[in-house]
């Protein structure tokens, strides 16, 4: 990663961090401790997922996830992380499938549409994401066919309005 890339990154984070305390600041001053509390359990969550993914020991598939905003900006992702995995061994084979995904599935939405992704990484035998991604798709069996072709990819059950795909690593 170069240094602009860096810089950028950290500029994107701050930014975020920045309007996260701004809301919590304008609830505090309106004082609606309330909605306070709960935007801090819910930066508090946002965390605490964070540090769960930064300790999967598979740097570059975090970076994609933390910069996925900045590089997918009609996608909103959320996502959970099962606790100790080790995700070295598929770090880089894994960013490749999911830009895969994604570059596929953007030829498959509507421009002016947003939509949700939400991403789970579960431990089990081995380990597996799942992508549940919510909004109007177009060329749904077309689509389908796409991503059947992308390492890891195991299983794909989709609408025309939601998609949900399982990467099982092995």
């Amino acid at each position: 990663m170069k240094v602009d890339e860096v810089e950028n990154l950290l500029r994107h984070y701050r930014h975020d961090w920045m309007n996260q305390l701004q809301l919590v600041y304008g609830y505090a001053t309106m004082d609606k401790m309330e909605l306070v509390k709960e935007k801090l359990q819910h930066i508090i969550a946002v965390s605490r997922e964070e540090s769960k993914l930064m300790s999967l020991k598979a740097p570059r598939f975090s970076l994609w996830v933390v910069q996925f905003h900045e590089h997918y900006n009609q996608f909103h992702m959320t996502y959970h992380v099962d606790s100790s995995l080790d995700l070295s061994a598929f770090d880089q084979s894994l960013v490749h499938s999911l830009n895969q995904f994604m570059s596929h599935l953007k030829q498959h939405v509507n421009e002016m549409n947003l939509y949700d992704i939400e991403m789970s990484v579960i431990k089990g035998d081995s380990p597996k994401i799942t992508l549940d991604v919510s909004g109007d798709l177009n060329e749904v069996e077309c689509l389908k066919s796409e991503v059947q072709q992308i390492q890891f990819v195991k299983d794909i059950e989709i609408t025309d309005r939601q998609m949900l795909i399982s990467l099982l690593l092995k």
